[in-house]
């Protein structure tokens, strides 16, 4: 479960018989199509790729000499990955002379170039318009057409299960964040947020993106060990935890106070980062996210992960403010997040979350029963009352 197959060694498909291209440039196209179609079908089961033979014809490659015309993106779409594509484009190449192919693509023959199709065009050929809002509808972008047709349907963001930080504060004075194992109570709710998965998305085709954290890494293992089948898995650096220094510092707990003061959304750790730091990180993240989205045919991504920095990203990708997100509940170890969209529309909300041991909860992200004080603002009107800054300085553990 869950591991990358090798490619298969590469084949080469035989030229097509001289007697095609002779026919089709002397005007006989019909019978040298057919031909072609045969060439092409071969070419696909030597390559194990039959199965994209229906979606190819529709999208208008008939021939191996279609192959050429077009983009990644369009191939891509019909859901081959890019092993598959080389393979096909360089043994497609193989398989006939510049001139011929030319003679008996039905694509170049339309007046196509190789930059005139695309991967949004492939998908409207391929009958996937319904999936999309009409141009009339606000903020209907070509991207955002793309991303209605593409992204998921729905995102589950899980946090990782107990680890040994969680049970021993002190821990990371000695021992890196990212080397924590999980506790054997953090091991169960692995395995229960594995459960909870497969119950949630039944046999539905899921990514999965993973923090290499070890504690992440290992919450994903209990959470394979309930899932049950093959899934895409990659790892990204850009979901890890939120730095605190190499090893916390013996004035930890001062530093923690002094963030309260300081504004904790904005309190960089020393040799650390802020929340503001991690937000940064978020939108590097979707930003790449939402490139891979353009090609994506899943309709669930899972992301496992830490519970501040799902926050952040959830922050970023619906754009909540800082105050909303001071508001936020922290998430619970193994807690569900989940995010669902209407197939018509890109935009994401919060369907419920789901804890271990409890039932799902409905309503959006949980809140703080008590909202944080806002600091203080100007109103703009010309008589308010002059605001002046408090000091909150604290000599012992700025200078820590």
């Amino acid at each position: 479960l869950f591991s990358f197959i090798p490619p298969p060694p590469s084949v080469r498909l035989a030229a097509a018989p001289p007697a095609s291209a002779k026919r089709a440039r002397l005007g006989d196209a019909m019978p040298a199509a057919m031909e072609q179609d045969t060439c092409l079908d071969e070419l696909l089961k030597r390559l194990g790729l039959e199965r994209f033979s229906k979606p190819l014809v529709g999208v208008g490659a008939t021939t191996p000499g279609d192959i050429k015309w077009l983009e990644d993106g369009d191939f891509l779409a019909l859901g081959l990955n890019l092993v598959q594509i080389r393979r096909l484009q360089a043994v497609a190449r193989e398989g006939l002379s510049d001139d011929e192919d030319d003679a008996l693509s039905p694509l170049r023959n339309k007046g196509c170039s190789p930059r005139r199709s695309s991967s949004f065009m492939s998908r409207l050929q391929a009958g996937e318009a319904n999936m999309m809002p009409t141009s009339s509808d606000p903020g209907a972008s070509r991207h955002w057409l793309e991303q209605a047709s593409s992204r998921p349907l729905r995102l589950v963001f899980i946090r990782h299960g107990e680890s040994e930080g969680n049970v021993n504060r002190t821990i990371t004075k000695v021992v890196p964040d990212h080397l924590l194992h999980l506790t054997k109570n953090g091991r169960a709710q692995a395995l229960d947020a594995g459960r909870r998965l497969c119950e949630l998305i039944g046999d539905e085709i899921s990514k999965f993106i993973v923090s290499p954290y070890v504690r992440t890494v290992e919450t994903l293992n209990g959470i394979k060990q309930r899932f049950g089948r093959e899934a895409e898995v990659r790892e990204d650096l850009q979901i890890r935890e939120q730095e605190h220094g190499n090893l916390d510092a013996e004035n930890m707990g001062q530093l923690h106070q002094h963030a309260q003061k300081f504004g904790m959304f904005y309190f960089r750790f020393p040799d650390g980062e802020s929340p503001a730091d991690c937000y940064d990180r978020a939108s590097l993240f979707l930003e790449s996210l939402y490139r891979g989205w353009e090609y994506n045919r899943s309709p669930n991504q899972v992301f496992i992960g830490h519970g501040l920095m799902i926050l952040v990203i959830i922050m970023r990708l619906m754009r909540l403010s800082v105050d909303e997100f001071l508001e936020l509940e922290p998430l619970a170890n193994c807690e569900l997040v989940v995010l669902e969209r209407d197939p018509q529309n890109p935009k994401f909300t919060v369907s419920f979350v789901w804890r271990h041991g409890m039932e799902r909860e409905y309503g959006g992200l949980r809140r703080k029963a008590e909202k944080p004080n806002a600091p203080p603002v100007w109103d703009g009107k010309p008589d308010s009352e002059l605001l002046v800054s408090e000091t909150i300085n604290e000599p012992e553990v700025a200078s820590a």
